[in-house]
């Protein structure tokens, strides 16, 4: 992915190579790679639940420091979410489903951000534990 010389040494983050979105580079210090935080938790939502994607996200990758190289995550400008609506009434989760599948979404995913927002869960189905 190195896109000049500079970029040969990048330290990269296993498996978000979808995230990556370019380098930065800062004064007297090594150009650093740059993802989108959100498609980095969207990539790890494919094999776990979005609440456990946030969580992973946040503690492993974003809250690790693994050097002067360390990745760089951010919300590219134009991308940062409007607040979703209060309430736990059908209509207002049905409201912050539409909204957040607006955003990009995969349907799951809103659906799971939108009930929890409201303070509630997807019931099991019978017979799961």
């Amino acid at each position: 992915m190195a896109a000049n010389d500079e970029d040969e040494d990048l330290l990269l983050a296993d498996g978000l190579d979808a995230a990556f979105i370019g380098t930065g580079e800062r004064c007297g210090q090594p150009n650093i790679a740059i993802y989108d935080k959100d498609k980095c938790i969207n990539i790890l939502a494919e094999n776990m639940s979005y609440e456990e994607a946030v969580e992973y996200f946040n503690f492993n990758i974003a809250g690790a420091w693994v050097g002067e190289q360390t990745p760089y995550f951010c919300r590219p400008r134009g991308k940062i979410p409007m607040p979703l609506k209060k309430g736990s009434a059908k209509k207002t989760v049905s409201s912050n489903v539409k909204k957040l599948r607006g955003e990009g979404y995969p349907q799951k995913q809103a659906v799971a951000i939108a009930l929890n927002n409201a303070g509630k869960s997807r019931r099991k189905k019978r017979g799961s534990t």
